[in-house]
């Protein structure tokens, strides 16, 4: 299975997705803090057991979709294929204890695509990517180089693309794609984790 830093097949597959990448954390204990519950980990038998997994997810939007946790170098990344709930500040506040975060979350439909970036529990930058909002944060012009070199702010029709680029750029993080037409890698094969996201008020932020 390939390694890539090209963003093309999350966003040209799932026009709801969430890319999460923490620095120097297990994948386990990064699904943890966004609210996971280890009972839900699992390790599917095969690429066929995964396709159903996500058939099913529609039905499990409102409560628990899949989540997809690897290791790239020092940096654990999550990423969810059809929610974005990891962007919840809570959650991102508890998964930055100690460490770095940096999260891409879009949705096509709506039009959201927003890039945070927090450090030991606090935001650093909150960006709308399409720049119909200024930047906010401790210190929100710290990555505005990385941005406008990614293409935020601009007339970009592939803002999902800008925004996962930013994140994977800024953390060199490699993600294993498919090579057949079904959306998910074999991974066993590749030492990652799947479980269930809480949706929102069912996890950390539900105080």
């Amino acid at each position: 299975m390939a390694m890539t830093t090209d963003p093309k097949w999350i966003y040209g597959i799932f026009r709801c997705h969430c890319l999460t990448i923490a620095e120097n954390l297990e994948k386990d204990e990064l699904l943890r803090r966004l609210g996971c519950n280890p009972d839900s980990f699992f390790v599917p038998d095969d690429n066929e057991a995964m396709q159903e997994i996500y058939l099913e997810d529609a039905e499990n939007y409102d409560t628990a979709p899949i989540v997809i946790a690897g290791k790239s170098g020092s940096w654990a990344f999550a990423l969810e294929p059809t929610s974005v709930y990891a962007s919840i500040p809570e959650r991102l506040r508890q998964a930055s204890r100690g460490t770095k975060v940096f999260c891409s979350s879009n949705v096509v439909e709506s039009l959201l695509y927003y890039f945070d970036a927090w450090e030991n529990g606090r935001l650093v930058v909150h960006c709308d990517v399409r720049g119909k909002e200024e930047p906010r944060g401790a210190s929100p012009d710290l990555y505005l180089p990385n941005m406008r070199r990614a293409g935020f702010f601009g007339e970009s029709r592939d803002y999902s693309a800008v925004n996962l680029a930013l994140s994977m750029s800024l953390t060199g993080v490699a993600i294993p794609y498919p090579e057949t037409y079904f959306p998910f890698p074999d991974i066993r094969q590749e030492g990652m984790l799947a479980g269930r996201i809480p949706a929102l008020n069912l996890g950390p932020e539900a105080g």
